[in-house]
């Protein structure tokens, strides 16, 4: 009797021990390489920090991420920030306050990407233009006012939102370097 007495007690006490709070970490989550393969990496300087960019493999495919790192050298994103899966970070540019991410996708389609400077939130991605099927590099180069994307002998002058202004300006075979004034735009081949 004292025995079945025992177990009704303490069947009777588990609800009380059985709610728990909120986890609390004890330490903070140590940070490493990524597993697998990054690659490509590039960085451009905006209004409030800088952006890397590489095209990362962690996930068993190649992925367009991007960190952002202060003045001081501190990484603001350790995990990094996916812009696009299944996509290659080709190149960044900050026309304003914010930066313009082109991504590629194969060797054809071209989008560009915008990221908030501060709050790091990716907008959506727009089509600017085609590398039919010619692996090509593709270049962003801004000027404070306009972007001007380099995709091979083509080129589109975008506003600092992504959207297209002019499109397929003509340009030197194989362009692979450009650079700007703040006016002008000279691109190289």
């Amino acid at each position: 009797m004292k025995r079945f007495l025992s177990v009704i007690l303490t069947v009777a006490a588990l609800p009380a021990f059985a709610a728990f709070g909120p986890e609390r970490p004890v330490t903070t989550a140590p940070l490493g390489p990524a597993y697998s393969l990054q690659v490509n990496p590039s960085v451009t300087v905006g209004s409030e920090a800088f952006l890397v960019i590489w095209t990362d493999h962690r996930s068993g495919s190649g992925d367009a991420f991007a960190t952002r790192v202060d003045s001081r050298g501190n990484v603001l994103d350790p995990t990094g920030i996916v812009l696009g899966r299944n996509a290659v970070a080709s190149s960044a540019a900050a026309p304003g306050r914010d930066y313009l991410v082109a991504l590629t996708e194969g060797c054809r389609a071209v989008q560009v990407v915008t990221l908030d400077s501060v709050t790091a939130a990716v907008g959506s991605p727009r089509q600017i233009g085609d590398l039919g099927g010619v692996c090509a590099p593709v270049l962003l180069v801004a000027n404070g006012k306009t972007v001007l994307a380099v995709m091979g002998d083509r080129g589109t002058l975008l506003d600092p939102t992504g959207v297209p202004v002019v499109e397929s300006v003509s340009l030197p075979a194989n362009s692979v370097a450009g650079a700007t004034n703040g006016r002008d735009y000279v691109v190289v081949s």
